[in-house]
């Protein structure tokens, strides 16, 4: 059964039961707290407790509770969050349990502030990544958030207004180390078969990036339904930030399986000479070229295009037999001054 959002994190937070912000990444959604209790490192590599939740939607993140401090000398009051993040490890929102956010002045957070704040948080490249809690201002003397030194221009910039160490602590929760560990983290649940396969079918892109890269860090084993991603994600022309994910993990991809080549010979069938010099680039290892494989990259083989035809001819050793249309070719081919032009025919059966 669903909780109600609050209550699901008052359960992980009994102390802080009361949320007294919520970012709008967060609003309208349940949670569920699953039996899943996993760890990271933190910035002090201590490690640290987050939870599996899953949303109304079955949809699943990471969650961590954080009672701390937000300046060098203890002279600030602490600040208890709830931090989500997706399958990823990207940021998904955040809870400011208790009381809300305040400021050097000791001024209550605005909705502007919490805005700012929010972009900031969203920021995994922001410039807060390059720089350690003492090296935040400017001169001796530093205690709450910046007041007795002068915080550093580019600091300040991308903090809220007289709130540096409460903007700095957060995103180093939120950023440093953790989408790594996170994405490892879900490549033990992805392992699952039928997680694996209810996540493809989600059809969210930033979830097939997370399996594919995990795929080819060899967190996640090989499986039908990683061969359906690869070749789903080679022939979805929109998918463009996904392609060379799926061409790095079609180099990981043994090609024994004849229903696997059977995709990839009609994803090369119709590509560009673009797409063909990439999938030729990622087809390695040890297999036995197929018909089905085999005609389209025989098709492909242009005595004017010397360096692809160093490619085709590559994959083409790898059958068998060839062709008399490949072997007329070869013939015209062995005419060039190009080295490895030659060294590829060389690896040609007859």
């Amino acid at each position: 059964m669903g909780l109600l959002y609050g209550a699901i994190l008052g359960l992980v937070a009994m102390t802080s039961p009361f949320v007294s912000y919520r970012s709008q990444g967060l609003v309208g959604l349940t949670f569920e707290k699953e039996p899943t209790v996993s760890h990271i490192l933190d910035d002090e590599q201590d490690s640290v407790e987050v939870n599996a939740l899953v949303d109304q939607f079955r949809r699943r993140y990471w969650y961590r509770y954080v009672d701390t401090e937000v300046c060098l000398t203890g002279e600030c009051n602490r600040i208890e969050v709830g931090i989500v993040w997706d399958l990823s490890g990207d940021f998904k929102g955040i809870e400011i349990y208790k009381d809300p956010l305040t400021k050097t002045d000791h001024s209550v957070f605005k909705p502007a502030d919490y805005a700012k704040l929010i972009s900031i948080l969203e920021n995994d490249w922001s410039v807060l990544r390059e720089y350690s809690m003492e090296d935040l201002t400017e001169g001796p003397g530093d205690k709450v958030d910046g007041t007795s030194g002068a915080t550093k221009k580019e600091i300040s910039e991308e903090s809220v207004e007289n709130a540096v160490y409460t903007t700095f602590t957060l995103w180093h929760l939120i950023h440093q180390g953790e989408k790594e560990q996170l994405a490892i983290l879900s490549s033990k649940m992805l392992s699952q078969p039928s997680f694996l396969k209810e996540t493809i079918a989600a059809n969210s892109e930033n979830y097939q990036q997370l399996i594919l890269n995990q795929y080819v860090l060899g967190n996640i084993a090989v499986s039908s339904d990683v061969k359906g991603l690869i070749a789903q994600t080679l022939s979805d022309p929109k998918k463009i930030s996904l392609i060379q994910s799926a061409l790095e993990a079609l180099s990981k991809t043994s090609l024994a399986d004849t229903t696997f080549q059977n995709h990839i010979g009609r994803i090369y069938a119709t590509a560009d000479v673009k797409q063909k010099v990439a999938i030729l680039s990622s087809l390695k290892g040890d297999y036995i070229l197929y018909p089905s494989l085999y005609a389209p990259v025989a098709q492909s083989l242009d005595i004017n295009n010397e360096w692809l035809a160093i490619k085709v001819l590559s994959v083409l050793s790898h059958a068998e037999s060839q062709s008399k249309y490949v072997l007329d070719r070869i013939k015209l081919l062995k005419s060039s001054s190009n080295a490895a032009l030659l060294e590829a025919i060389g690896t040609i059966r007859k």
